[in-house]
């Protein structure tokens, strides 16, 4: 019974962890598209803005990917919306 219950908090801790790396990721992305933006509004793109937002994109992506071996399956749905919106902007 301890290991079960010891196993079962090194999940949870496992989930929150993804979870907040998630977060992080998605706020960062979100971030680095906006600043793109006014980028794309002030001036012309270069190679280093793109590489930014391509690197925060990565990011993001890997971050999503490892949520979904990782979360709940309540937690996957409410975040996919979240995962669209940014992934079509």
């Amino acid at each position: 019974m301890t290991h079960a219950f010891e196993e079962a908090r090194e999940h949870r801790e496992l989930r929150r962890s993804c979870y907040t790396e998630l977060h992080r990721a998605a706020r960062q992305f979100s971030t680095a598209l906006s600043y793109h933006l006014y980028v794309m509004r002030d001036r012309t793109a270069e190679a280093e803005d793109i590489r930014a937002l391509e690197a925060s994109k990565d990011t993001y992506r890997d971050r999503w990917s490892e949520t979904l071996m990782i979360a709940s399956d309540a937690v996957i749905p409410s975040s996919h919306g979240v995962n669209e919106a940014l992934t079509l902007v």
